[in-house]
């Protein structure tokens, strides 16, 4: 089993594995600020996390240092990591810009360039109607997850 990781973080200390101890459902806003600052911090910046359901996995590596991870929960997720406890799962840390080189783009889509900026507004009104779950004021998450996810907008 794996557990991937698109950034380097802080929180795993470098382990290369892990015990899954735990898995607790919880809404965006029962994250306090300490546990937002901890979990989402990364070498470059902050994960988003948009209003939404979550998991909190817990972990204890094999360094025996705990760390958490937040997924956003799908009763699938929900019932896959639920039947891992007690299982270790292997850290995998994905190489952003491996993503990004087959992540799609205004060139290899066939997206006219000034269709770019009415993209990004479309993903800022989503964000606003809570399609997407952002919301006006996180307009940073959406460069960011454009950034993680390597569309050029």
């Amino acid at each position: 089993m794996q557990i991937k990781f698109s950034h380097s973080y802080p929180k795993l200390h470098g382990q290369e594995s892990a015990l899954l101890v735990a898995v607790e459902l919880r809404g965006r806003s029962d994250f306090s600020e300490k546990f937002i600052e901890y979990d989402t911090v990364f070498d470059g910046g902050h994960y988003p996390l948009p209003p939404a359901q979550y998991m909190v996995l817990v972990f204890l590596g094999n360094e025996l240092i705990p760390f958490t991870t937040v997924r956003r929960w799908t009763e699938e997720k929900f019932r896959y990591y639920h039947n891992a406890i007690g299982q270790t799962f292997e850290i995998v840390r994905v190489v952003a810009a491996k993503a990004a080189e087959s992540a799609p783009t205004s060139t290899n889509t066939g997206m006219a360039a000034g269709s770019q900026p009415k993209l990004r507004q479309l993903i800022i009104e989503l964000g606003k109607r809570g399609v997407i779950g952002a919301s006006d004021r996180d307009t940073a998450i959406v460069d960011e997850i454009c950034k993680r996810e390597g569309i050029v907008l």
